[in-house]
């Protein structure tokens, strides 16, 4: 029987988790502000494997920060997943959704939905795959993949995403 205290998360381990998800709070629409807000993680069980430098939160799993909330079964964090690519969070569930307040936009939110919510920090890539939805003040994008590229500030769905599906958009009419 090891009778070696319990490993805790690594300083290095908790620093890619904020990292991870202020991608979330800073989003082309989204508030500043949420940013600096501390980051609350709830979830039936999480588990820490130092060695492989990942997190494991499974059942349930909210992730809050400001306005922005983070819903899925199953939530990986995994540090240097390649030298392009960085920090990788991923976020299953049927479906993994979040929403985040809009700047300017009392009491509007943006929300995105997917089977799965893939983010990659160096790359600033973010994918909606299965099933994937964005809406934002009444617009929505629909295909089974969605691609956000933070740099460039573009997004791409079907198979210009790489995606098998025709895309489906509606757009509201303005006031």
């Amino acid at each position: 029987m090891d009778k070696r205290p319990p490993k805790y998360p690594s300083l290095l381990q908790i620093l890619s988790v904020v990292l991870l998800f202020s991608w979330m709070t800073q989003t082309a629409y989204g508030l500043e502000s949420d940013s600096n807000k501390p980051i609350d993680i709830t979830a039936d069980s999480a588990e820490f494997l130092d060695g492989e430098k990942k997190v494991i939160y499974l059942g349930n799993v909210i992730l809050k920060q400001g306005s922005m909330v983070l819903e899925a079964d199953k939530v990986i964090i995994q540090e240097k997943v390649s030298s392009k690519k960085g920090n990788a969070l991923y976020a299953d569930g049927r479906p993994a959704k979040f929403k985040q307040k809009m700047a300017g936009k009392q009491g509007k939110y943006s929300r995105g939905r997917a089977n799965r919510i893939e983010y990659y920090s160096k790359s600033e890539l973010i994918y909606l795959i299965g099933k994937a939805s964005l809406t934002q003040d009444g617009n929505k994008l629909r295909s089974d993949r969605i691609t956000y590229n933070r740099n460039e500030s573009r997004i791409q769905s079907g198979k210009a995403a790489k995606g098998k599906q025709r895309v489906k958009f509606t757009v509201k009419p303005s006031d």
